[in-house]
């Protein structure tokens, strides 16, 4: 559609050739049209996930603050200071990481220790109830991941998965 003909007279072949001309220019003009259109809703769609992703990277489950801060609380009331202190040191580190950072991508060592935080105060909430392996490739603790990707995961692997074995 980027090819032009040069009509040679002014007969019916050459107005032919101006129509098509034409025709040509302007499905030029709906090919760049859809082009623009799709790019801006690709544009949209994109943004749309990026939002929706950072509304996933913001939340802390409210249960599982609830249960921290309700075992801080009986914890404490019961003496056991060491262990009191142990988790609010925990919960004070996740949630300084979850400010500290402000990119959207960390490597999976520094994603692999939040977790390791996050499960450490489960088990000692829940004691000997739950335990955790981890099997990870050391060739890929230096990639770049969505930060706080994996903690929806392994909320949900403990919520859906264990949650009732506890």
């Amino acid at each position: 559609f980027n090819r032009t003909i040069v009509p040679k007279g002014r007969d019916e072949i050459a107005l032919l050739a101006i129509k098509f001309n034409e025709m040509a220019q302007q499905i030029r003009k709906l090919i760049d049209n859809v082009y623009k259109e799709s790019q801006l809703k690709r544009n949209a769609e994109y943004k749309a996930l990026q939002f929706e992703y950072k509304a996933l990277q913001a939340q802390i489950n409210p249960h599982f603050l609830y249960n921290t801060l309700e075992f801080i609380n009986n914890s404490a009331m019961l003496h056991e200071t060491e262990k009191v202190s142990r988790v609010i040191l925990l919960l004070g580190h996740m949630l300084r990481e979850t400010f500290r950072n402000k990119s959207d991508m960390i490597p999976l060592y520094e994603e692999i220790q939040y977790i390791e935080t996050y499960l450490e105060i489960y088990k000692i909430v829940y004691g000997d109830k739950i335990t955790v392996d981890y099997d990870i490739d050391e060739s890929l603790l230096d990639e770049h991941v969505p930060k706080f990707i994996l903690q929806p995961i392994v909320e949900n692997a403990i919520y859906h998965g264990v949650g009732n074995m506890i």
